[in-house]
């Protein structure tokens, strides 16, 4: 993310939330935007990768080829994957990638999730998305936790998120959310 250089983003499951928030990024001046889902693999998952198509996102043949080059990493895949999606990316997470984990989980699991991200030397970000994604797209609310948090928002809602940056501790903004 040197000087001016727009950020490289990337998706880790390429549902509804990854598509929407695509097409919403892609509209406000990302480029190069890549994926990966399960699915992609699948009979089922052509009409995933011919939505990405049309939308502009490149498809990558894993999660670590999708992700080699990506500043921020969103993590949009089924709750019940969060924190094993989350160990896998610590083999090939690098330092000074940013892993925004939007997937609607429980406190502990974020904080299990930041403990695997972080041991590879990349940073994690806890992302509690307030509302369902379709209607309000890029601008749905989203709560934001961890160290990173706050400079991971200043890049994201200059794309047009709306992330709210609401404390330093993980977990937290996975609890606001539950409350």
């Amino acid at each position: 993310m040197a000087g001016s250089a727009p950020a490289a983003i990337a998706f880790i499951g390429f549902g509804e939330v990854g598509q929407t928030f695509s097409r919403g990024l892609l509209a406000n001046g990302a480029h190069g935007i890549r994926a990966y889902d399960l699915l992609f693999d699948s009979a089922a998952g052509r009409r995933l990768e011919d939505v990405a198509q049309q939308i502009g996102v490149g498809r990558g043949a894993s999660p670590a080829e999708a992700c080699a080059e990506a500043d921020f990493i969103f993590s949009a895949v089924t709750a019940d994957r969060a924190e094993a999606v989350a160990a896998e990316a610590a083999a090939w997470l690098k330092p000074g990638q940013i892993f925004v984990d939007v997937n609607s989980a429980a406190p502990s699991t974020k904080q299990r999730a930041a403990k695997a991200v972080e041991a590879s030397g990349a940073d994690y970000v806890e992302a509690a998305v307030m509302a369902p994604v379709l209607k309000p797209g890029l601008k749905v609310s989203i709560l934001a936790g961890g160290p990173k948090a706050s400079a991971a928002a200043d890049i994201l809602n200059g794309l047009g998120m709306n992330l709210a940056p609401v404390s330093e501790t993980f977990g937290r903004a996975s609890a606001m959310k539950l409350c």
